[in-house]
């Protein structure tokens, strides 16, 4: 009982060390509202005796209680709370808009193109700024994807130092005499490339928590560096409306930092949060890209596939005549299991190098593509705000050059739409507030 009980402790500060920093919101530990032991053989036990008896005492309880939780209000909460932040975006977004444009309706076509060329400098700084980001992520890309390719290769060239102990875990039961008849020889070779499986996806799903925390490293790096240029973006962006307008457009009110900087800059600064589960950083975002679905599940099952390829030539002939070769009358279970793995070892560390060899390359591009779509994804949307902005200035242009433009009709119509806009973002504010009081 006391072996039991330093068990569950040990496995107890396990779960707890690879789990809690999963369970960290908003400077809060919920660790206890969302890790729960639960006892599937006791609930069993109880049900079979009774269909109706309680489940106390099996964890059953608490966790069905916290997943409804979730399901009936934190779940929608986290959902209203996105609808809200894209809600004020949109409205800060329309309002600045507008802010910049208001002023530019009262100068004639040549202060206007005066104006407008005045910003260019500004402009070309925004795309020096994209460009330098880019840059980070290149040279973040090129290292880790070596450092990761070169962990993968050096982790399967030491398998073999502590395969025979490792394995004897994983072997089927051995049967001497079973062993020599075909049929059941064949059912032991095929229990045995089903443990070598088992082993395999054990070992690499081991090594996949070093690439995860590589990766990790990797986006919490570029979370910060987007946050720093997306401040710098934003005092570029704010100098173009200085200069367009002569004031300083100011966002909101009920507006954050966060708010307002360039959506771009929350989409790449919100990566990192989206893949801790961090529901703020999903909000910003504003997108899903999980790197660890799109890297590490390919990476373990291509790594898998390459090592498993090789079974035939790891367990057939070798262990045949490493066990016939000991004779019936002197072999023991034991000897012969350390035989099997002894022989299966050997001809393993054979193909290790050339697995470790031919993997790398794979893993490397596996790791380097998951960068390049990062970085394309910040820099579509960076051109799309560039783009954006200035056919917000070539739109007016036009205007002026079609046609007079009437400065209070277009400055009513504008109004209007800000607050029709701004209305809009209010009633997603008030449901969410409503909602939140309700179930607290």
């Amino acid at each position: 009982m006391n072996r039991q009980r330093c068990e569950r402790y040990l496995l107890r500060r396990v779960f707890q060390a690879n789990l809690a920093d999963y369970c960290q919101v908003d400077g809060y530990d919920i660790y206890d509202e969302r890790v729960f032991e639960i006892s599937a053989i006791n609930a069993l036990r109880k049900r079979v005796k009774n269909p109706d008896v309680s489940l106390d005492g099996t964890g059953f309880p608490e966790f069905m209680g916290a997943l409804n939780t979730f399901l009936t209000k934190e779940r929608a909460i986290s959902e209203l709370r996105q609808a809200r932040t894209l809600a004020r975006q949109g409205s800060n977004h329309v309002h600045e808009a507008i802010e910049r444009r208001i002023p530019l309706l009262e100068q004639d076509l040549n202060e206007l193109k005066e104006r407008i060329n005045s910003v260019e400098p500004e402009f070309n700084k925004l795309k020096d700024i994209g460009e330098q980001f880019k840059d980070e992520i290149k040279t973040v890309r090129d290292s880790k994807a070596k450092a990761i390719a070169d962990s993968f290769r050096t982790y399967v060239l030491n398998l073999g130092n502590t395969f025979e102990s490792d394995f004897l875990y994983y072997q089927p039961e051995l049967r001497f005499m079973d062993f020599l008849s075909t049929g059941k020889r064949e059912a032991f070779e095929s229990e045995l490339r089903q443990g070598f499986e088992r082993y395999i996806n054990d070992k690499l799903s081991e090594w996949s928590k070093t690439a995860e925390k590589e990766m990790d490293a990797a986006f919490e790096q570029l979370s910060r560096s987007a946050v720093t240029y997306g401040a710098s973006y934003t005092k570029v962006t704010d100098k173009i409306n200085q200069k367009l307008t002569g004031k300083t457009v100011r966002p909101v009110s009920n507006y954050t930092t966060e708010d307002n900087a360039p959506a771009w800059a929350k989409w790449a600064a919100g990566l990192f949060s989206l893949a801790r589960g961090n529901i703020a950083g999903v909000a910003m975002a504003g997108a899903g890209f999980d790197w660890k679905n799109i890297v590490l599940n390919f990476i373990t099952v291509m790594a898998i596939g390459g090592i498993i390829s090789f079974i035939p030539g790891i367990f057939i002939g070798p262990v045949h005549l490493a066990l016939l070769g000991l004779g019936v009358g002197v072999v023991q279970a034991d000897q012969a299991r350390k035989e099997l793995v002894k022989a299966a070892r050997k001809e393993l560390v054979k193909y290790l190098p050339e697995v470790a060899q031919e993997q790398w390359q794979p893993i490397y591009d596996a790791i380097k593509e998951c960068f390049d779509v990062y970085e394309q994804e910040v820099t579509e949307r960076m051109d799309d705000d560039i783009k954006a902005r200035k056919a917000e200035l070539d739109n007016l242009m036009k205007q002026k050059e079609s046609h007079e433009i009437n400065r209070e009709q277009e400055l009513a119509r504008l109004k209007q739409l800000e607050a029709d806009v701004a209305s809009q973002s209010q009633k997603v504010e008030t449901a969410y507030q409503n909602f939140v009081n309700a179930i607290a």
